[in-house]
């Protein structure tokens, strides 16, 4: 792994993102407090919402507050991606990434984003 990141999405609830080496996402799934180091790694889908392609590959990636999910692509560009689908966070199913800025993005970080919830 060459990036993890960390956020909590509900008080007491963490998210965990990973990126490899070869631009693969990862989620660290059954994140406790009573099992903080989780138990696997879930392979996230790089589908892009924009244009259905798959294999998409990653530069950087970043979870926020909210389990809000953005990462930068290595690809066209180095475009911002911000994940959207299913507002529970550990159901990836049925999630797409969101293609949004592209302009050369190597870093990002989604920390001081604030989702509002209705």
């Amino acid at each position: 792994m060459k990036q993890i990141s960390v956020a909590e999405y509900e008080e007491g609830q963490l998210a965990v993102l990973a990126l490899d080496t070869q631009g693969n996402l990862y989620k660290r799934k059954e994140v406790t407090e009573v099992f903080p180091e989780g138990t696997h790694w879930y392979v996230i889908d790089n589908a892009d919402l924009m244009s259905g392609k798959r294999q998409m590959q990653f530069a950087n990636t970043s979870v926020g507050p909210g389990g809000e999910m953005w990462a930068a692509s290595s690809e066209r560009g180095g475009a911002v991606l911000r994940r959207l689908g299913s507002s529970e966070v550990d159901n990836f199913r049925d999630f797409v990434w969101f293609r949004g800025v592209s302009g050369s993005w190597q870093y990002l970080s989604a920390h001081g984003w604030r989702c509002r919830k209705s």
